[in-house]
């Protein structure tokens, strides 16, 4: 629980992740998309892929649909 003091790359607070997970949280009951567990699921897993793709840096939604059907392998890259 205390490995923040011994490692210097674990952060003290999670201000890091709650901070990542405010704007889907705000789009979800905007949206009402909640008012059901279907729609609640299916904006979770929609709203977790657009997060991991922003994280790894993937700049469109071909290489997004690429690295996803290719178990996370890396697009050949320019010959």
């Amino acid at each position: 629980m205390l490995t923040f003091l011994y490692d210097p790359e674990v952060e003290p607070t999670n201000n890091r992740a709650e901070r990542a997970l405010r704007p889907p949280v705000i789009a979800r009951k905007v949206s009402h998309c909640s008012k059901n567990e279907r729609r609640a699921e299916a904006f979770q897993a929609f709203t977790s892929v657009a997060r991991t793709t922003v994280k790894k840096g993937i700049t469109t939604i071909t290489e997004a649909f690429y690295r996803l059907i290719k178990d996370g392998n890396d697009p050949p890259g320019p010959s």
